[in-house]
Parts: structure tokens; sequence; C-alpha cells
């Protein structure tokens, strides 16, 4: 009987240590439909180029808040755009709340005149296209993005 209750509690504190590891997928407050990027390139002589990255993702919790995105060994911060959801305060100071069951798209910008001076990512030996940190309350959780699709190019007036 104590062999059974000890096994118990040692696979509890496993699952449990597990599930702290930012190198699982963590599904429980999102669902990432899908991901891709675009490349731009300015129309004012010395604007630069760079990347968009989008993610369209499904709420599968209440209130989350995006921070950034690792990707081609860079932190790019990252942001939902101000529309849908439902909106509080004025234009200045508006606070936007998303609900379970939202679709909203994820966004970052990488620009050829960025700062390169990133940490490194919070997942070791990481293979994949790039990584999502987002968080809920005092919680910091980190999604894997296996694959990113390319779609047309922009040029940008």
């Amino acid at each position: 009987m104590k062999t059974i209750y000890l096994s118990v509690i040692l696979s509890i504190l496993s699952v449990q240590k597990c599930s702290k590891n930012p190198s699982q997928k963590n599904t429980l407050h999102l669902n990432l439909l899908n991901a891709s990027y675009t490349e731009w390139t300015s129309g004012v002589k010395g604007g630069g180029k760079g990347r968009e990255y989008y993610l369209k993702i499904e709420l599968l919790s209440d209130s989350i808040t995006v921070d950034s995105l690792w990707i081609n060994r860079k932190m790019i911060k990252a942001f939902i755009p101000q529309s849908g959801g439902i909106r509080s305060g004025n234009s200045e100071t508006a606070n936007y709340k998303y609900q379970r069951g939202d679709t909203l798209t994820v966004r970052a910008s990488e620009s050829s005149r960025m700062n390169d001076n990133s940490p490194a990512p919070p997942i070791n030996n990481f293979n994949g296209a790039a990584i999502l940190k987002y968080s809920i309350g005092d919680n910091t959780f980190y999604i894997p993005i296996d694959s990113l699709v390319k779609i047309p190019n922009q040029n940008r007036p």
C-alpha cells in the first residue's frame, strides 16, 4: 500500500514538473490556428525592410497578455492589434478584454534596423521556427511554433 501511495505522489510531482517546462507545447490557454510571415520593404528611402509575423490564436482562457516572439535568434515584441474585444475607457486609456473562444491575431515586426541584443531563447536546443511568450496573471508560458507559412511580400508606402 505504501508503494502505491509513493508511486502516486511521485507521478503527481513529475507531472507538475513537466507542466512548468517551457519546451512543452501548452494548449491549456490558447490554440495556435496558424502562423505566417510576410517580407516588407518601405516605400521611403532609408525606411528599411523586414518581416511581419502573424499568429492566429483561439483563446481557451479568459485573459492573456502576449509578450514576445523569439525568431531568427532575436526576441521581438509581440502585440494584439487593438481591434475587437470589449473596450472600456476612452481611446487613450482603453483596455481591451478578450474572452474564451475569441480568435485573435498576434503580430510581431522585425526590421532591418532592429537592435540585436536579444536574450537567449527560453527553450534550450529548440529547432522550430519560433517561440511565443505570453502570460496569464503572474504566470509566464511559452509555446513553440514548429513552422511559419510565407505569404506574399508587401511594399509599404
